[in-house]
């Protein structure tokens, strides 16, 4: 058997939107395939333990694009006399998402560490926890 080969790229960009492609023209039988490759092709954990569950990330990015590009498309074929309107503010929810995520990023009191989830938050003075004493 061959052995795995690490592409995030393909595993968390490429299989979503052919998972996004598919579930909007009804190929739903592709999907267990597609599931399949971006566990196949995302970060094993031997490269990083923090990698993997990625394959999860690249399925829920498929879902919410899905519906994204579902409510989109509804909308715009509902509103069809205000499509700047609606188009704009279609295009701008994924930039509010991504604007909130890169804040949230920045919140004071957190190390780098903690951000990724690879290590702990700095204790501060006077933080729970400080008052205990191990022997």
């Amino acid at each position: 058997m061959e052995t795995r080969v690490e592409r995030p790229l393909l595993a968390l960009v490429c299989v979503p939107l052919v998972m996004i492609a598919a579930t909007l023209t009804g190929l739903w039988c592709v999907l267990p395939v597609l599931v399949i490759e971006s566990w196949w092709f995302s970060p094993s954990r031997l490269l990083s333990p923090n990698w993997r569950w990625s394959w999860v990330l690249a399925v829920e990015e498929g879902i919410f694009g899905t519906m994204w590009a579902f409510a989109g498309a509804t909308n715009l074929a509902a509103f069809r006399d205000h499509t700047l309107v609606v188009g704009g503010i279609w295009a701008a929810a994924p930039a509010v998402v991504a604007i909130a995520g890169a804040l949230s990023g920045k919140k004071p009191g957190l190390s780098g560490a903690a951000r990724a989830g690879t290590g702990s938050p700095r204790s501060d003075t006077g933080a729970i926890g400080d008052d205990v004493v191990l022997s």
